[in-house]
């Protein structure tokens, strides 16, 4: 007597990789208040809004062209988040910073005192990957070609970054974004997408600090910001290490590859900080 095999067929797998295309992304985490006050700030230029992301910024690029020296401030969290520990919180919110404040290292003087401004972001919710969901999709990531990922317990972050200056010049982005399943990949972990979308926080904070306008040609044409020379630029790397920690190269590597999660491969901001 032959036995039916219960592997899944290619027809299977094919559907349910176009069930994936169809609705492979979470929606942006939404929350119950503005984090910007219009009445404070200017008003807000939307970049995205849409169901999986929502991006508003704040800035007067004219208030930052003198700005030469930064100081980056530890990240503020919510005090509890339903289904994670303090740390899982701070490393996402700790990645953000890092990845501003080494983005930003080959533009800025980073010091500890008298800056021409300060760098603060604020982790306001996480929205928990499926550890289970994840899993599966990782299973079947090794029968369908190409990034795949189940398009159900998809994760989000919403944070706001602000960068201010003594004078009262004033920077403010608010960022809400659903992870995609073709754009982060699985990580067994309940922050696997919030600690990968926190990197792309940190590049949509940091580009409009690293243009210049160009008013001598037309008042809309812009430039990238004069890059420090090398030691410089070497000096201020050190400094986002110490303050921030980092990530080993082997292990950033090797989470390429493989499902690892972020508690896994990076120890946090140290202690002493």
């Amino acid at each position: 007597m032959i036995r039916e095999s219960h592997h899944p067929s290619s027809s299977s797998i094919i559907l349910c990789g176009l069930i994936a295309l169809i609705t492979g992304c979470a929606s942006a985490p939404r929350l119950s208040t503005n984090p910007i006050p219009s009445d404070t700030y200017p008003p807000a230029e939307v970049l995205r809004d849409t169901e999986r992301a929502y991006v508003a910024r704040q800035w007067n690029p004219d208030e930052w062209q003198d700005v030469q020296s930064l100081m980056l401030l530890p990240s503020q969290t919510p005090t509890h988040i339903n289904g994670l520990t303090s740390t899982q919180i701070d490393l996402v919110a700790n990645r953000a910073i890092r990845e501003i404040c080494l983005d930003l290292a080959p533009y800025y003087a980073l010091t500890d005192s008298q800056p021409d401004a300060i760098v603060q972001v604020t982790l306001e919710h996480i929205e928990l990957t499926s550890k289970g969901a994840a899993g599966v999709s990782e299973i079947l990531g090794l029968f369908v070609p190409g990034p795949f990922r189940l398009p159900t317990g998809l994760g989000g972050l919403a944070m706001t970054g602000q960068a201010f200056t003594p004078q009262g010049g004033t920077y403010v982005l608010t960022w809400r974004e659903g992870a995609g399943a073709f754009t982060e990949s699985a990580k067994l972990s309940p922050i696997g997408d919030a600690y990968q979308l926190a990197h792309e926080f940190s590049k949509d904070f940091v580009h409009p600090l690293t243009i210049l306008n160009d008013h001598a040609q037309t008042p809309s044409s812009k430039k990238e910001r004069l890059r420090l020379d090398s030691s410089a630029i070497t000096a201020n790397l050190n400094w986002c290490r110490v303050q921030f920690g980092e990530v080993s190269a082997a292990a950033r590597t090797s989470s390429f590859v493989l499902p690892l999660s972020p508690e896994s491969i990076d120890s946090g901001r140290p202690a002493s900080n």
